[in-house]
């Protein structure tokens, strides 16, 4: 992991200390940092969640919502982004639907219509594990930002897939900590506070286990990611660091996508069929 010695505070993190009358306290802190924020469906995406079939699951004693499209003998699992929701990458449903897949997608813990009011990486991974044992098991995955963290400790904890593709790829959790910290006012001190509570909750040394680049090295499933050089939520070198590691995996670097134009890009989407397509 780069160094955390100068914190460099996302774009989508700045304005988290508008409004507020003074700093939190370390636990106050992860409280926030682990409560997303619920956005409506967009237009556009409802369209699409109106052509599928709109389930329900249970995960972590929270009642989960999902769609489903297709029905193809093969079935690839999208997972949304932070403060997202699952027809988030409603791109890919129609092209994958076209490939002779089936398409599934839920809303994580405390995003969309799902019910909770908190999310972090092993909940949401235990809801797409949990999503495998009731539908059967995935043969692709395709995640966006906090989703390729979740999708990586779903895999680290026994999710069996044959091809994943990552846009934006997480790879340092423990970085991701240090920067909402720093973004809501917490000095060097308050951020190593934070972070200790949290290991005291997660386990020491657990967070870290789930690193993309630890992690990633006993990974036989083949991995395309994708990450745009302007993403200035998540910087490039984190896929980089990624890529490395991963047997089997390779990074095809975009321009002028961002961050949140790469889940909808023509011809990201394209290229993510294909992949899960390939013998």
């Amino acid at each position: 992991m780069e160094s955390l010695d100068v914190i460099r505070v996302p774009e989508s993190m700045l304005e988290i200390r508008r409004g507020m009358d003074r700093v939190p306290t370390p636990a106050e802190a992860l409280r926030m940092f682990a409560t997303p924020v619920r956005v409506p469906m967009a237009r556009k995406e409802a369209r699409v969640a109106d052509k599928g079939r709109r389930f329900e699951f249970e995960s972590g004693g929270v009642n989960l919502v999902g769609w489903e499209w297709g029905g193809g003998e093969k079935s690839v699992l999208l997972m949304h982004g932070w403060n997202g929701r699952a027809t988030n990458l409603s791109s890919f449903v129609e092209p994958l639907v076209d490939a002779g897949f089936r398409v599934v997608a839920f809303d994580a813990h405390g995003h969309g219509d799902s019910g909770g009011d908190h999310c972090y990486a092993p909940l949401y991974a235990g809801a797409a594990r949990k999503l495998a044992e009731d539908m059967g098991d995935f043969w692709g995955v395709v995640a966006h930002s906090f989703g390729t963290c979740s999708a990586t400790v779903a895999m680290k904890d026994g999710l069996q897939v044959e091809r994943v593709v990552y846009l934006s790829t997480m790879c340092w959790i423990k970085m991701r900590f240090y920067e909402f910290a720093a973004a809501v006012g917490l000095d060097r001190a308050g951020q190593d506070e934070m972070w200790r509570i949290s290991e005291e909750y997660f386990g020491r040394g657990l967070i870290e286990s789930y690193h993309g680049d630890v992690a990633g090295r006993e990974f036989t499933a083949r991995a395309l990611m994708v990450h745009d050089e302007d993403d200035q939520e998540i910087l490039v070198a984190q896929s980089r660091a990624m890529q490395v590691v991963w047997q089997g995996s390779e990074l095809w670097e975009t321009k002028g996508l961002g961050h949140f134009r790469i889940i909808r890009s023509g011809s990201v989407v394209g290229r993510a069929v294909e992949f899960l397509n390939e013998v």
